[in-house]
């Protein structure tokens, strides 16, 4: 597959959860393509739907609550929101993965790390066995292409406990006896043991320590690389979307409000949404003495119930009565960048920063 082919497309999609009280809101219209090999960060507050935007990929919003009411998601060109489950399971861990925050919550702490791994093989093989068993002699063929024999699944998990930095020798243990690092290091290993077209990351590294985060990162990105796998990061530290990505997505309130290649967002002269400067402005800078950070005042909206006009509105230092008004349409800054906001609209007729 081509590294030029779209990947995956989502169109316009509009995500909310029912309760009793009242309906959250949580993704508002979210366009997002990505290409073969490609990595995309989604950087964002808490709350801001980037989890939500995960699980409606993979389709795993929680029954009866979550629902897609609007918009698409195509995956090689297959409409996953028309799939049908039994589908969707074949193409979870074999095609789409993802590796969640808690690794404790992903694994199983009554078997061993190895049978957790060698589950997944059972499930859906490899892309290697399946072009295997495709030019095999049909007389030799097994009619479940996932039907890998007991020694080529104690391979692979030999194999990809390697690629994860892991000893082999460590596939007896079970999840309690191993560092928070190699339990994260395991649930990656589980996420890539069948090569998936594309993984999804959500906060991999929020439990680790700086050294050992920093390592995941550098074997997500090598493993990446290694398979041209397509990758979206969910986080909200820019430190690890300037590690792992090539474009990144700012979404507030269930919305993209700002999206360009890594070197556009972070060239601090070029024009950025209000929120996105905001984003900079609370990181530590080790070339500026100010004696204080500057955060974003205020609170993340409501989803249940969200402003009108521009979502972010009530946080912004450049509001306006148009602000509160309508919401922004996006406006291409330069080619690949794009940001939702009145200021560098066509009607607003400035270039501010």
């Amino acid at each position: 597959m081509d590294r030029e082919e779209t990947l995956l497309k989502i169109d316009d999609l509009y995500v909310k959860y029912r309760t009793v009280d009242d309906d959250v809101y949580a993704v508002n219209g979210v366009d997002l393509e990505l290409k073969r090999g490609e990595a995309v960060g989604i950087v964002g507050e808490t709350g801001a739907g980037k989890t939500t935007l995960a699980l409606s990929i993979l389709g795993l919003l929680p029954k009866g609550v979550g629902e897609v009411y609007r918009g698409d998601i195509y995956f090689k060109g297959q409409d996953l929101l028309n799939t049908q489950e039994k589908k969707m399971r074949e193409i979870r861990g074999a095609q789409i993965s993802m590796i969640f925050q808690d690794p404790m919550t992903s694994l199983n702490p009554v078997f061993t790390v190895g049978d957790q791994i060698a589950e997944v093989l059972k499930l859906h093989g490899t892309k290697q066995y399946a072009r295997e068993q495709e030019n095999a002699p049909k007389s030799d063929r097994n009619e479940n292409k996932a039907g890998m024999s007991r020694e080529a699944i104690d391979a692979r998990v030999d194999e990809i406990l390697e690629l994860v930095g892991i000893e082999s020798s460590r596939k007896i243990c079970y999840p309690h006896q191993l560092s928070g690092g190699m339990k994260q290091r395991i649930v990656i290993a589980m996420a890539l043991a069948c090569e998936p077209d594309l993984l999804i990351a959500d906060e991999p590294t929020t439990a680790l320590d700086v050294t050992i985060q920093s390592q995941v990162l550098a074997m997500i990105d090598d493993i990446q690389k290694r398979y041209n796998t397509s990758l979206i990061m969910i986080t909200h530290d820019f430190g690890v979307v300037a590690e792992t990505c090539d474009k990144v997505a700012i979404m507030y309130a269930g919305e993209i409000i700002e999206y360009g290649t890594l070197e556009q967002i972070f060239d601090r002269s070029l024009p950025h949404h209000p929120y996105t400067v905001g984003l900079f402005n609370s990181i530590p800078d080790l070339t500026s003495d100010k004696p204080r950070l500057e955060p974003i005042s205020g609170l993340t909206p409501d989803p249940a119930h969200l402003p009108e006009g521009c979502y972010f509105s009530p946080r912004c230092p450049y509001c306006t009565e148009r602000c509160t008004a309508a919401a922004p349409s996006v406006t291409q800054l330069e080619e690949g960048h794009i940001v939702k906001c009145h200021r560098f609209s066509a009607e607003s007729g400035t270039e501010g920063r």
